[in-house]
This record gives C-alpha cells, sequence and structure tokens, in this order.
C-alpha cells in the first residue's frame, strides 16, 4: 500500500513538473510572440528612412606590351544599406559598404535614387556618413546611448 502511495505521488509530481514546464513554454513563446509584434512595429516605423546604397569601385593596373602601356580598367559594384539621420541628406551606413568606393548612388523607400558624397568614415567604429542633396527627407530617430544599460536589446 506505502509502495501504492509513493507510485501516485511521484505519478503527480511528475504530472506536475511537465505542467509547470508547458506553462513557463507558453510564456515563452508568448514573450517571444510580443517581441516580434515590437520588431516589426519597429522596422515599420523606420522603412521610410531606410535607404539602400550602391557602391563602385574602379580598380586599374598598368601593364606593358612592349612600347605600349596600358591600364584597364574594371568596375565592381557592391550594394549596402543606410539610414537617413537627417532631413537635409544625411546618411549614416557601415565604412564597410564605402570602403575603396569612387561613386555612389542611394535608392530611397519611394524608389527615387540621387548621387551621393562621402562626407567621412571611421572603419574603428565602422560607419560612415553619406550626403546627397536631397531635401525633407524621413530621418530615423537616433536613440541616446547614454540612457542605455549593459544587456539592454538595441534595435
Amino acid at each position: 500500500m506505502i509502495r501504492r502511495i509513493s507510485e501516485m505521488n511521484c505519478r503527480y509530481l511528475c504530472l506536475f513538473v511537465v505542467v509547470l514546464l508547458l506553462a513557463s513554454v507558453a510564456a515563452g513563446a508568448s514573450a517571444l510572440s510580443d517581441l516580434s509584434q515590437d520588431m516589426a512595429a519597429i522596422a515599420k516605423q523606420a522603412s521610410p528612412a531606410a535607404v539602400q546604397i550602391d557602391a563602385e569601385r574602379i580598380a586599374g593596373e598598368k601593364m606593358s606590351f612592349g612600347s605600349f602601356k596600358v591600364t584597364p580598367k574594371s568596375v565592381t559594384k557592391s550594394v549596402g544599406s543606410g539610414f537617413v539621420i537627417d532631413p537635409n541628406g544625411y546618411i549614416l551606413t557601415s565604412a564597410d559598404v564605402v570602403s575603396g568606393a569612387k561613386t555612389f548612388t542611394v535608392r530611397f523607400s519611394d524608389g527615387s535614387r540621387e548621387a551621393a558624397t562621402l562626407v567621412g568614415s571611421d572603419p574603428i567604429l565602422n560607419c560612415a556618413v553619406l550626403k546627397v542633396e536631397k531635401k525633407d527627407l524621413k530621418a530615423l530617430a537616433l536613440g541616446d546611448s547614454d540612457s542605455m544599460l549593459p544587456g539592454m536589446l538595441v534595435v
């Protein structure tokens, strides 16, 4: 009889643990769903300020063919992304996007395109700023890094 009570207690204890695990998984799924909804709202709000950056790099190497000297040029194109950070045409991107490039074209969310010039780049921080002449742009609001704490989620 005692053995049977212990087996029943063990079954109830196992059932209780399973119920707790399922409840915690459901709560985690709910939190994950909430986070996913929040991220989608942030992306929707930020998308008008998002841009595509087309960069062109021109490489050439001098070669000699007898008395002829030729400099063949090859053009390499790459695509990156960035955000408008000022309505007057300043765009933040990564230094990797602009590294070694000579010309830049920025494509905006409305489909329009503008030539851009490189204002500056910092390879250590991996950031760069481009400037277009287009005005009244939708700019992304930047957060205050001094108000962030270690471990906080940042988008």
